[in-house]
């Protein structure tokens, strides 16, 4: 084998390791993009589920791009969280964008299996946390570390923004979003209104 054939290799193998790390979750308030630690699957014809993916070959994503624009299958990507904190932590994972269809998280710990669901085919009020993007809300006890598989199937566009966040980051980031909501279409409302006065 050519040297620098072997010293890619290498090289490779050394990146893949370092991603397949656990997301070690900060203290205090935070938000960190999960998509360079996870890895990826495609199940071209749909047909593998749970447990048996967990047997398959995942590639790692170090650049972190989840976005896979019009993809037929099922696609399923794999991270881990650690929490190696003495407290509890409550987070927040925002998973996916409005238009993927059928989305399911399967939390692995302790050689069980949870699992949480959601998706555009979904109702908005069947949704874990009533946001735009799928969000779930998850718990680390101290030093608990768990493996994450998320399974998505979409006929539309499929991209995962993989963002987690602490409570206070994520209320936080609510908290702006509905005020530019409100501000943009208060000047909507006052277009509207202004029309209106100059045709009557």
């Amino acid at each position: 084998m050519p040297r620098w054939l072997a010293i890619y290799a290498l090289l490779f193998l050394a990146s893949a390791a370092l991603h397949a790390e656990a997301v070690l979750v900060p203290p205090g308030d935070f938000s960190i993009e999960v998509g360079p630690y996870t890895s990826v699957w495609i199940d071209e014809g749909s047909t593998v589920e749970m447990p048996e993916v967990q047997s398959r070959t995942f590639e790692p994503n170090p650049r972190g791009n989840l976005t896979f624009g019009f993809k037929r299958g099922t696609i399923w990507i794999r991270f881990s969280l650690k929490n190696p904190g003495p407290e509890t932590r409550d987070l927040r994972f925002v998973a996916a964008s409005p238009l993927v269809e059928d989305v399911v998280l399967y939390a692995v710990s302790h050689g069980t299996v949870s699992a949480q669901g959601g998706g555009s085919n979904r109702r908005f009020a069947e949704r874990p946390i009533q946001y735009t993007h799928l969000t779930f809300p998850l718990q680390l006890a101290p030093g608990e570390e768990i493996q994450f598989l998320m399974r998505a199937r979409s006929e539309l566009r499929t991209d995962f923004p993989f963002i987690l966040q602490s409570t206070g980051a994520f209320a936080r980031k609510q908290t702006r979003e509905l005020l530019i909501h409100g501000f943009y279409f208060g000047i909507l409302f006052i277009a509207i209104a202004y029309n209106m006065v100059l045709f009557l």
